[in-house]
């Protein structure tokens, strides 16, 4: 599985917060189900959910399995 992504301190920094600000949101957003996290050793994914799109976007996905 590739995990090649910008990490947790890159996005803070892009967004114009801390780390500690930037991991406690997404914290949140795990807590929540809206943000999905992968692990693969030392390396941590994160990933947009359904119920996340459906919140950002106002519509309701639903996907074939």
């Amino acid at each position: 599985m590739d995990l090649a992504g910008p990490s947790g301190s890159q996005l803070a920094k892009e967004i114009g917060v801390s780390p500690q600000v930037f991991s406690y949101h997404i914290r949140s957003l795990i807590d929540w189900d809206m943000v999905e996290r992968k692990r693969s050793g030392l390396k941590v994914s994160l990933s947009i959910t359904e119920l996340g799109i459906e919140a950002l976007t106002g519509i309701d996905i639903e996907v074939e399995q």
